[in-house]
């Protein structure tokens, strides 16, 4: 299982953006994710705890609506063989944060 979640702006990241990236991959780490298995898309280069974005360039990010970026930035990434079929992904938002670990 992967977990995937993403921050695309033509403007870079924001301090609120880089506190939750921040937390995120804290927390990922915490319940025992392999870092290999985190996927953090962004359009800019990245990192943190040893874990390093996954970038893209501009053009995943959504203009017409920025809201869906993420839906757009995911069915962009399937398009490019990016991530793939056989693998199970865990997408969420960079506010969502899992409590507990999976079990599969």
């Amino acid at each position: 299982m992967k977990n995937l979640f993403l921050y695309i702006n033509p403007k870079g990241i924001n301090k609120n953006a880089d506190t939750l990236a921040k937390i995120q991959i804290e927390n990922i780490l915490e319940l025992g994710w392999k870092r290999e298995d985190i996927i953090f898309i962004t359009n800019f280069p990245y990192e943190y705890m040893g874990v390093k974005s996954f970038e893209v360039d501009d053009s995943y990010f959504f203009a017409d609506d920025p809201a869906s970026t993420k839906c757009f930035t995911i069915s962009k990434l399937f398009e490019n063989d990016l991530i793939f079929n056989d693998d199970l992904y865990w997408l969420h938002d960079l506010d969502h944060f899992q409590q507990l670990p999976f079990t599969e």
